[in-house]
This record gives structure tokens, C-alpha cells and sequence, in this order.
């Protein structure tokens, strides 16, 4: 029930996405060992198990996203409750205060849209912390693995478990992930330096120091409560450690920190990349305030400033995302219903958008269509180059509208033309009355 809650309004939605046409349709019609083998070779990103979950459900689920939203609503129940059991009993309140600070932007941003990759590598990080404590080694080792094969950033928190059982002198499970982290780093080698040399967003490596610092700034700039609760939770291990306590809490503690550390190597500012910190965060503050020894009052103080940190200063935030992405959805069904009417009126439809919306045009055209200019290679060439450089892009593609001789028109979701007749195509989203995301331009 918790995770339906907090999927919320997103269960009403019934038209994906342009985005999410793009990424479901393209595997619609191609086998699962194909998806895999694209996934092997794709030199931006490293994420097997990733592609091969997004085939199956597109698949089963076809274009029902009802479906699609359902299965987030799964995998937050499923976070919820390895939180939840980092407690051998787990008391009903807990669980209220755990859905309480799942009301947060950072699980919003990851499960109000689809295509994330966050939410699968967080469940089975906590599912190595959950069987490393268990002594479970096998099962360890297969969630391991399958965190690996989820997103290329889950190397940094491998590095983690290897300190750990060196620590331990933990021979045989340090020489396992000694093996699968030297196979898993030697697979992101090629996609590192293709990254570096075209300096994309989606890499591990495109960034300098600067780059790096600005974005954690940035993080720390809206995310500062976030970064008080993990300073707290680290001055806690620290205080127990000297007074040689018995804490479980050093492992996900130092979890937190490392994965910190790929957010940021990404040159673009993600509140979905923050979701394995948090989750990881929320599952120390769990065991602390659980501990035996724990006063009543002292538990009921930490969880009100919990509360207030998280969720009560932070809820602008997590509003402004559920509007985001509710109104990134339904700005999006006006758009194509147009396009589906329209789009054999005109010799050329011009689009100036990011390189996914014109591929979902492209696609709704009965792709490759020589009505849609510019091309998606276009585009995505582009996109790799300076933000100056594409916005000198997108001026070309006007030009070219306005010196087109014939029936054209332009989409855009610029509506500060003022030359040429417009259509706000506009609906009514979860926040907004009468939200126009798409301007068609006519000439």
C-alpha cells in the first residue's frame, strides 16, 4: 500500500511520454539475446541487467503504463521493506516513518517517471547489506553481481565491501569481489575513454575538478538537510566506535559516503542519482533509533528531526518534481494527439527539442520520416557539443523554418515567436490548469 501511495497520482496517467515512447518501443520488437548483446556493446553505458528487465516488461506490459507504474509502485514496497527488516522486529510505526520520509523529491524524481536506473541498483545494494550481515555469502555474492550488471556507478561501493573483508580478513568473499570488480572495471574502460573523448553526461569520467566541485555544491546547495541527517548518523558511529559499542552501522555508513562519490563525475545535476545515498541514510537512521538500549523520548526527538529536515523543509522540492513530471507526462498527450491528426498536412514539420522528443516524433512518423528535419543523428551530434554550440543548433533550425518556401510549421517549447501564428497545445495536469508544454508554429 505504501508504495501505490506514494506513486500517487502518476496510477491515472494512461499516454507515455515522448521519452517513453522512444525507450519502450525500441524494444518492442527485438529478442531478449539481442537487447543484451546492444547492452554488451553500447559504449555510453554499462547496465545488462537493466536492458534485459526494461525488454521483458515492454513485452508483458506493451504500451500500458498503468502496468509500468504498477511495477514502480512494486519496487518501492520492495525498498521499503529492506529498510524496514534492518530491524529483526519491526514495529508498524516503523513503517509509517519510513513512508513519511519517502515523501522526499529524491524518491519522487526516481519513481514518478519511467527508464531510471537508480531504483534497481539501490534494491540490490540493500540486498548485499541485508545478506552480508546475514552471512548468506552465496546469495551476497549473487546480489552483488546483479548491482554490478544494474549501473556502471556501483563499482565505487564495491570498493566498500573489498576494504571491509580485508578488514575482516574475509579471504574467500575478498577474492570473489576482487574478481568480479576487476572484470567489471576492465568491461567500463572502453566506455570511460569513448565518455572522455566526447565528453558525455551520462559518463562516469567526463568531469574535471571544477566540474566536480560545482556539483556537489549544487547537491549540498538544495540537499543540505540530507547532508546534516548523514553527518549526524556518521558522529553517532564515531562517538560508539571509541566507546567500542557493537554497531553494524560502519558499513552503511561508509556505503553512503562512497556512493556519493559518482554523483558527481556526472557533468548534469540528477535528484535521482541521490536515491541509493538516501535509501542507505534512511537505513542507518532505522537501526539506530531501534537500538535496545534507546530511550523513548530520545527516538521520538530524532524522528521529529528527521521529519522536519527531510520531508517538512524539503517539500517545496518534492512538490516542484511531482509537478515536473506530472505535467512532463501529460504535456506530452496533447502533442501526439496533434501530431497524429496533422502530421501528413505539411511538407516539413520542424522540431526544436531535445534529441529523445524528436525520435518519439520520428517514431510516431513511421520512422525514418523525411517530414521531421532535423534528423535524430543531427541532434544527438549536437548534444555532445558545448550548451553554446546547441543553442546555436537550435537557431538553425528556425532559420531554416522561416526560409522554407513551403506549408511547413515548427514545434517547439519556446512561445516567444512572435512573428509567425502559434498553438499552445495545452491540458490540465496534477498542479497546473491548463498546462501548455508544446508551441506549433505555423508559416
Amino acid at each position: 500500500m505504501g508504495g501505490v501511495f506514494l506513486i500517487g497520482p502518476q496510477w491515472a496517467l494512461q499516454q507515455p511520454s515522448l521519452i517513453d515512447l522512444v525507450e519502450t518501443i525500441q524494444y518492442k520488437d527485438i529478442s531478449v539475446y539481442k537487447a543484451l548483446v546492444e547492452s554488451l556493446l553500447n559504449l555510453e553505458r554499462f547496465r545488462p541487467f537493466y536492458v534485459i528487465s526494461r525488454n521483458l516488461l515492454t513485452k508483458i506490459f506493451q504500451l500500458n503504463l498503468h502496468l509500468y507504474f504498477l511495477y514502480e509502485a512494486i519496487l518501492i514496497a520492495i525498498t521499503l521493506y529492506l529498510i524496514a527488516q534492518s530491524v529483526k522486529k519491526t514495529h508498524w510505526a516503523t513503517i509509517v516513518f519510513l513512508v513519511i520520509l519517502f515523501v522526499n523529491p529524491i524518491v519522487i524524481d526516481s519513481f514518478w517517471r519511467l527508464g531510471a536506473g537508480e531504483p534497481l541498483l539501490t534494491i540490490f545494494l540493500l540486498l548485499t547489506v541485508r545478506f552480508y550481515y546475514a552471512k548468506r555469502r552465496s546469495l551476497f555474492v549473487a546480489a552483488l553481481i546483479l548491482m554490478l550488471l544494474s549501473k556502471e556507478t556501483a563499482i565505487f561501493c564495491v570498493l566498500v565491501y573489498i576494504f571491509q573483508f580485508f578488514k575482516k580478513h574475509d579471504m574467500r568473499l575478498l577474492f570473489v569481489t576482487i574478481i568480479f570488480a576487476a572484470i567489471h572495471g576492465l568491461l567500463l574502460v572502453p566506455r570511460i575513454e569513448y565518455a572522455w573523448s566526447l565528453h558525455i553526461h551520462t559518463s562516469m569520467i567526463s568531469f574535471s575538478i571544477e566540474s566536480a566541485i560545482s556539483t556537489l555544491w549544487q547537491y549540498l546547495r538544495i540537499y543540505w538537510p540530507l547532508c546534516i541527517i548523514l553527518l549526524f548518523q556518521t558522529g553517532i558511529y564515531l562517538r560508539e566506535r571509541t566507546k567500542r559499542n557493537n554497531t553494524k552501522n560502519g558499513l552503511v555508513i561508509a556505503l553512503c559516503w562512497m556512493s556519493l562519490l559518482p554523483v558527481a563525475l556526472f557533468r548534469h545535476v540528477e535528484t535521482y542519482y541521490l536515491l541509493p545515498t538516501y535509501c542507505l541514510l534512511l537505513y542507518s537512521v532505522i537501526v539506530q533509533i531501534n537500538k535496545p538500549a534507546a530511550k523513548k523520548s530520545s527516538v521520538i526527538l530524532q524522528c521529529t528531526i528527521f521529519i522536519v529536515l527531510n520531508t517538512v523543509i524539503l517539500l517545496p522540492k518534492t512538490v516542484e518534481r511531482m509537478t515536473f513530471w506530472n505535467n512532463d507526462y501529460k504535456g506530452d498527450v496533447p502533442l501526439i494527439q496533434w501530431f497524429k491528426q496533422n502530421k501528413n498536412n505539411y511538407a516539413t514539420i520542424f522540431v526544436v527539442a531535445k534529441a529523445e522528443y524528436t525520435k518519439g516524433l520520428h517514431m510516431l512518423s513511421q520512422s525514418p520520416s523525411p517530414i521531421i528535419q532535423p534528423s535524430v543523428s543531427e541532434f544527438l551530434k549536437a548534444r555532445q557539443d558545448s550548451d553554446e554550440k546547441l543553442n546555436s543548433f537550435y537557431q538553425q533550425i528556425e532559420e531554416s523554418f522561416r526560409s522554407y518556401p513551403g506549408s511547413t510549421v515548427l514545434i517547439t517549447q519556446d512561445s516567444s515567436i512572435t512573428d509567425y501564428p502559434r498553438l499552445s497545445i495545452c491540458t490540465d495536469s496534477l498542479l497546473v490548469k491548463s498546462y501548455c508544454k508544446w508551441n506549433v508554429y505555423f508559416k
